[in-house]
């Protein structure tokens, strides 16, 4: 066979695989329809192009054509090579503490530098039963269990959360595995009740120097029933379960710039969704946390197997369990992941289920709805607490989402902004650890108790919803 006919082949090889980026594309038609058409067109130009230089094109061009294509192939197929080595072996959480690390050093602040897994080791080998936090937005993702989708995490553990200071805030979990002292539940009444995310759970400062560990110290008595990476639903839900029981006076409904993007997760989930829909929906959790304890022990243990599989990689780096040669990396180096997904052009950025749209504005609404119902008829007054983020103060602004900014405005008798108070400091990044991006210090904490105080008892402020 000669030079001339063995050139075709890699046109007829583009056309095959044009035909499977068609199938591809047929296949997300119902799913992702923009996603599809994406692919249609690309395989349309691969196509047509691989016919007109078949048909059209002399020898010479069909060779200049092929050496451009596989050359850029090649080339592209480097770039995303190394990107994948650097986020295998250099992973952004990685990146983040490094930063903290030479942040400290600036400031003469002490760091701890081990990794998470080997706090929780450390404290094992002193006999103190301990696991690293299990948040409820793993269930929306992974080790899904049908008939049960835990709020809280491990009771009456130590537990081992992160470390934006340079200390792991590590605390001892209460009887239903939040961050609280266990005598609160013996208390005759809760003053107040806290519902949010990891600011509501005390991220990421020194155990006692959360929000309700700061209200408690002043003589109030507070309960948090936040976690990490809870967003509008999983709040609710756990209003639902826990709140209910406990009847405070004050529930403080912590929100945060990101839970929309949160509740958009959330709204895949079954279970979650029955909180919404269903009036009289309840898992009776505050009943099961012994069924709770076993599962996110089992989950636990089995992340802690998958950590020590590559124990001299993970405490040289962080954790990243997959090895670097598996089926995903190897279909990311041969489909130009890293690539597309730098374009803004890979699959994940079609799907309408990772984006806000107007069905997740519309049951934002209800989940606040539904939760001043709840609130009234527990005779509990519901105040909307404000966090701004370090990205949103950078930009002068307390919310960041217009939306959520006008709706929470309108609909809330009293809503209690910590911007405003930030805004107005001369920096407001000394209330950021290391003055950093992440959550707020010690001092971040202690001015927003204060603040919560002030606009609620001190001055006898009247909480509820929809303004007349």
């Amino acid at each position: 066979m000669n030079l001339k006919k063995l050139i075709n082949f890699p046109f007829y090889f583009i056309i095959f695989i044009s035909f499977l980026i068609f199938l591809l594309g047929f296949n997300n038609l119902k799913n992702i329809a923009l996603y599809s058409y994406f692919l249609f067109f690309i395989s349309f130009i691969l196509i047509f192009t691989s016919f007109y230089y078949l048909k059209f094109s002399n020898f010479e061009n069909k060779i200049n054509f092929f050496t451009v294509i596989l050359f850029t192939y090649i080339t592209l197929s480097i770039i995303n090579f190394f990107i994948i080595l650097n986020n295998y072996y250099n992973p952004s959480q990685l990146k983040e503490k490094q930063m903290r690390i030479e942040k400290a050093n600036e400031l003469g602040i002490e760091f701890d530098k081990r990794t998470r897994l080997q706090v929780i080791e450390d404290y094992r080998k002193n006999n103190k039963e301990t696991y690293g936090v299990i948040l409820p937005s793993l269930f929306s993702q992974q080790y899904i269990k049908k008939n049960l989708f835990p709020l809280s995490g491990i009771s009456n553990v130590f537990t081992v959360y992160g470390n934006e200071t340079g200390e792991y805030l590590v605390y001892k979990s209460d009887r239903y595995g939040f961050n609280n002292e266990d005598y609160v539940y013996d208390q005759n009444e809760i003053d107040f009740l806290i519902i949010g995310d990891s600011f509501a759970h005390g991220a990421n400062v020194k155990n006692g120097n959360d929000v309700a560990s700061i209200l408690r110290k002043k003589g109030y008595s507070a309960v948090t029933i936040g976690m990490g990476a809870n967003g509008p639903l999983t709040e609710l839900a756990s209003m639902v379960e826990y709140g209910v029981e406990l009847k405070p006076k004050i529930i403080l409904w912590f929100l945060f710039s990101n839970d929309l993007n949160d509740l958009v997760r959330e709204l895949q989930n079954p279970i979650l969704k029955n909180y919404l829909s269903n009036e009289n929906f309840n898992q009776d959790l505050i009943n099961k946390q012994k069924e709770i304890d076993l599962m996110l022990k089992e989950i636990h243990e089995i992340k802690i197997s998958e950590f020590k599989e590559n124990e001299k990689r993970f405490f040289k780096t962080s954790y990243n369990p997959n090895k670097f040669f598996s089926k995903n990396n190897l279909k990311k180096f041969f489909t130009l992941y890293e690539i597309r997904a730098l374009l803004n052009i890979d699959k994940g950025s079609f799907k309408k289920e990772n984006k806000v749209t107007n069905y997740t504005r519309e049951n934002f609404k209800k989940i606040f709805k539904k939760a001043c119902s709840i609130a009234d008829k527990n005779n509990s007054q519901l105040f909307i607490v404000n966090l701004p983020s370090y990205e949103s103060l950078d930009n002068g602004k307390s919310f960041k989402n217009d939306f959520i900014k006008s709706f929470i405005k309108n609909f809330f008798v009293e809503v209690i902004d910590f911007g405003d108070f930030l805004l107005l400091q001369n920096d407001f990044r000394v209330f950021f650890p290391l003055k950093m991006i992440g959550h707020y210090t010690r001092e971040g904490y202690e001015n927003l108790s204060n603040i919560i105080l002030d606009k609620t008892i001190l001055n006898e402020s009247v909480g509820g919803c929809e303004k007349s």
